[in-house]
């Protein structure tokens, strides 16, 4: 390794090993000075070529374009059913793409208000995300099932405190495993201030797909169903609406 040329870096010393790289002396061809660099394990840097296709392979698999996420926020207000009146309320942090895309980009898109929260608010008082929902008429939100559970547990409001979830039109649960008894809890447990039964929406996601892959439509409740591994079976309970996919470009 020594002695090589890595793009600009000239190689010229070991300083040590740390973490997950390998730590080196290195000319800066392009800036004119000595650095420090910090590279893959030895298996990725001792074959020059295979890096740089390692390097290749991970842009590609990182890129979105612009068109992928003008497409994909037409795409999430059709699915979600956003139109002229809908409100957002996120407290999801914006560095995730949840929060960033659906939270704030779809919005902005709609060209319909957004209310944002604090993340620390959320979880420190979850109770601050009903009163907003409340207080402006909130039509959607996003959050991963811990944040619903969250609510269940915390987020009662006070005896005799006036709160109308009756707005509340999609509330987008995804970012980690949905569980039903999640759902059935926070619909039932917040009923009694207006929430509809059809507004919990399940939903997958990858960052691949820009953010959403499926989704329940507002007015419909998630189909549950068995998956037996062993014999490749599925059992869907009919008593539920079915899932409805995002709508192809």
């Amino acid at each position: 390794m020594i002695g090589e040329t890595l793009g600009h870096f000239h190689i010229t010393d070991k300083l040590g090993e740390g973490g997950m790289g390998v730590v080196y002396r290195a000319q800066d061809n392009k800036l004119g000075r000595e650095v420090a660099i910090k590279l893959l394990p030895e298996a990725f840097v001792q074959d020059a070529e295979r890096l740089a296709r390692f390097e290749r392979e991970a842009r590609t698999v990182a890129q979105v374009s612009h068109a992928n996420i003008v497409g994909h926020l037409a795409m999430i207000r059709e699915a979600c059913g956003y139109d002229d009146d809908s409100v957002s309320v996120t407290w999801m942090p914006h560095f995730h793409d949840y929060g960033l895309i659906q939270g704030m980009l779809v919005p902005f898109f709609n060209g319909t208000p957004a209310v944002i929260m604090s993340p620390f608010d959320f979880v420190k008082k979850p109770i601050t995300l009903l009163r907003a929902i409340s207080r402006y008429g909130g039509t959607h939100t996003e959050g991963p099932s811990f944040a619903y559970a969250h609510c269940v547990k915390r987020a009662r409001p006070k005896e005799g405190e006036e709160l109308d979830l009756s707005s509340w039109r999609s509330i987008g649960n995804a970012a980690e495993p949905v569980h039903p008894g999640t759902l059935d809890d926070f619909t039932n447990v917040f009923a009694e201030w207006g929430l509809p039964a059809t507004t919990m929406s399940p939903a997958f996601g990858l960052a691949e797909a820009t953010l959403l892959a499926t989704t329940t439509r507002p007015e419909e409740q998630a189909r549950r169903g068995a998956f037996d591994s062993d014999r490749k079976s599925t059992r869907l309970n009919s008593s539920h609406s079915s899932v409805s996919r995002m709508p192809s470009s």
